[in-house]
């Protein structure tokens, strides 16, 4: 356990997490000028207005890692969620690809609806940033964390949830017919698993275990679950979640509670997820395992392409500006408290999923779900006035569980396991903290640590009456 320590050492820790340095500023004008020269050499000096405000986009995404030392800091996790968009978007600029979704623009529009796009894009990461920098150090959740319970039994936990996910994959395997079998059905693995979300969830359960089984010294072991879940994860054919899903947590939880994770050790997992994801795509779309169709200078436009977020999001615009499909005025926001409600009690249930709804309003009754990413569901909803409002909110929330769980870390005398699990399970979905699915994926996190508590506290009142029992045996 760790001794109190008063809160000045909590300041000095967090700012030491944020370092503004003259060579730091000077690191990133370098930084700013050679990614201008590379946009200069890229579009061979025919920049346009939407060119110069996918530079400032990149800017301001990346600017900030220059004045971050913690390599799983939220500016850091918050690059993992964006960076491929911009990829997308600057594809899309680069070679003036129309948008899927809105093929009818003609040139003039077409980039006016770029521009518009990225234009909110920059102003949700100005906002998100001003919320999370308007937190103060010395203000922010200075009161004890109530949950003051240490996990006594990590490995017995992690036992018991493995062997839960274990039993629901298996079952899912013979549901679909086999390991092969699903490989092969992965092209339609939306009306395949129809259904089955909570068994897939389930069935990432394995990631919990392996993290149980770090925290509780069996390193090799965690890590063999942890490749293990990540590769029953992939059958389903999700690529995002079994990365951002499996491995990503694990890698958080190991950076703040067994080991800290340098950059040049990241390297050796980031360039093989990426490979990853453009092997496995190929496999889902043409059943090939292979590069074919990919040229290694086009790889990350083959991954961003994945994300289709240059197609939606203008796509969405254009269709709102035009009048064609009206504003949701925060519909969105609600319909978490019918997520619960089962479709066989409440047949005409509406769809609850925010790709689901904007994919509906895009593309009609025959739709399939179009994610608008955070920014593009709070212009849907609120225009503007969403974009600017719902950004200092979801800055203000991750800066407050940042703090909190460096708080918990260095200034008292409590367990830090709960914190680091709630922040690696769910940070990522809290930057989209306004969307139904990562208010779900948050509930069943929450719902998951609540379980791995009780499950421990029932195993440490078994071991309690053992041991009496022994004693009085003895006497």
């Amino acid at each position: 356990m760790k001794t109190t320590k008063n809160i000045s050492e909590f300041t000095n820790y967090i700012k030491n997490a944020h370092s503004i340095t003259l060579k730091r500023v000077i690191a990133a004008v370098s930084f700013n000028i050679i990614m201008m020269l590379f946009f200069l050499s890229l579009y061979k000096g025919n920049l346009n207005f939407s060119t110069l405000l996918l530079m400032g986009a990149f800017s301001l995404l990346l600017s900030p890692i220059f004045f971050v030392k913690d390599m799983f800091h939220p500016i850091y996790i918050f690059i993992t969620i964006q960076i491929l968009p911009l990829i997308n978007f600057l594809e899309k600029d680069l070679y003036g690809k129309p948008f899927r979704y809105a093929m009818w623009l003609i040139d003039n529009e077409y980039h006016f609806i770029m521009a518009y796009s990225l234009l909110i894009i920059i102003v949700w990461f100005v906002f998100l940033y001003g919320g999370f920098l308007i937190v103060s150090n010395q203000k922010s959740i200075i009161r004890l964390s109530p949950f003051r319970y240490a996990l006594n039994s990590p490995i017995s936990c992690a036992k018991i949830i493995l062997i839960i996910s274990v039993i629901t994959y298996l079952y899912i395997l013979f549901e679909m017919g086999g390991f092969m079998s699903m490989i092969n059905m992965m092209s339609n693995r939306v009306e395949l698993y129809s259904g089955k979300a909570y068994l897939i969830n389930i069935v990432k359960l394995g990631s919990l275990a392996s993290i149980l089984y770090l925290y509780g010294g069996r390193v090799k072991s965690s890590v063999l679950i942890n490749v293990a879940t990540f590769i029953a994860m992939s059958t389903f054919g999700g690529r995002e979640r079994a990365f951002f899903g499996v491995v990503f947590p694990y890698l958080i939880f190991y950076n703040y509670s067994y080991k800290k994770i340098k950059l040049r050790n990241l390297i050796f997992i980031i360039i093989p997820a990426v490979f990853f994801g453009i092997l496995w795509g190929n496999l889902r779309r043409y059943g090939d395992l292979s590069l074919m169709g990919v040229e290694l200078g086009n790889l990350l436009f083959a991954v961003a392409r994945g994300k289709a977020t240059a197609d939606i999001l203008p796509s969405l615009i254009a269709l709102l500006l035009n009048g064609d499909i009206q504003f949701n005025f925060g519909k969105t926001l609600i319909n978490i408290f019918f997520a619960p409600i089962p479709r066989i009690l409440w047949s005409s249930k509406p769809s609850i999923d925010d790709a689901g709804i904007v994919g509906e309003a895009i593309l009609g009754q025959n739709y399939w779900g179009l994610p608008p990413r955070s920014y593009g569901l709070a212009f849907f909803n609120f225009h503007w006035f969403g974009v600017i409002l719902l950004a200092v909110i979801t800055g203000v929330i991750i800066r407050k569980l940042y703090n909190r769980m460096l708080k918990t870390r260095v200034t008292t005398d409590i367990s830090d396991f709960w914190i680091v699990l709630f922040y690696s399970l769910n940070i990522r979905y809290i930057f989209n903290v306004f969307s139904t699915a990562s208010q779900i994926n948050i509930i069943w996190n929450t719902v998951m640590i609540l379980l791995v508590y009780f499950i421990d506290r029932v195993l440490v009142k078994k071991n309690k009456v053992a041991l009496i029992r022994a004693l009085k045996n003895e006497t």
